[in-house]
């Protein structure tokens, strides 16, 4: 009995140490410009280019099998530092889930990548404000603007083993008063969901001047 659980053993850690590592690399266009794009950092286990900064991550269950995995956003150096935008014009955040491939080496996989989740713009326009967990699964918010800000948060929830948007929340924001709405959406699959479809046009116009002249009237 001992030799066989030294041999199921030997077999584990054989299988852990040739497991394949997943990688998030950055595009040939990329390497040429930037000379960190080919060198790596890790998040677990996958390895990451280091064109690309972490900015947020979510722990999730994602398979159900009760062990953590998680959601990345991954942005471009070039999108964290605007006077290189130019430099890589198609560069695009992130989101990143990856999951347990073999939770007795504590190996994972990437599972999904998605690019159209999050618009790509420099960080003077950044619009990604978070990504946090919900009973359902998760919700993540983009954001725009000064004084007059709209934010826009998208609720995903799991369906067999996929993610729909299947809400949607809007707040129109004048320094710091808000107006909150929910938007008639029908459910998307998160492969086929793209933000830009709903923040092209933010239509909080009447909400922003309602409450800028709520605002005025106060400090009169």
């Amino acid at each position: 009995m001992k030799k066989i659980l030294f041999l199921f053993s030997l077999l584990v850690c054989a299988n852990c140490l040739y497991a394949q590592t997943d990688s998030i690399k950055a595009s040939s266009n990329a390497q040429a410009v930037f000379e960190n794009a080919k060198q790596y950092y890790y998040f677990k286990d996958i390895a990451i280019s280091n064109y690309y900064i972490c900015i947020d991550t979510l722990k999730i269950n994602l398979n159900d099998d009760d062990v953590d995995d998680y959601l990345l956003i991954l942005s471009p150096y070039v999108l964290e530092n605007p006077e290189s935008f130019l430099l890589d014009s198609n560069a695009k955040e992130l989101l990143v889930s990856i999951v347990s491939s073999s939770p007795e080496c504590g190996k994972f996989k990437i599972s999904q990548v998605y690019s159209n989740v999050i618009p790509s713009e420099a960080c003077t326009l950044s619009s990604f404000n978070g990504i946090k967990l919900t009973n359902k699964g998760f919700c993540l918010t983009l954001s725009k603007g000064m004084a007059y800000v709209y934010h826009y948060v998208f609720y995903f929830e799991r369906i067999d083993y996929d993610f729909c948007l299947s809400k949607v929340k809007r707040i129109c924001d004048f320094r710091g008063k808000e107006k909150k709405r929910w938007l008639k959406t029908k459910k998307i699959r998160i492969e086929d969901f793209n933000s830009e479809d709903f923040i092209d046009s933010c239509n909080c116009e009447k909400d922003w001047s309602v409450l800028e002249n709520s605002t005025s009237r106060r400090e009169k």
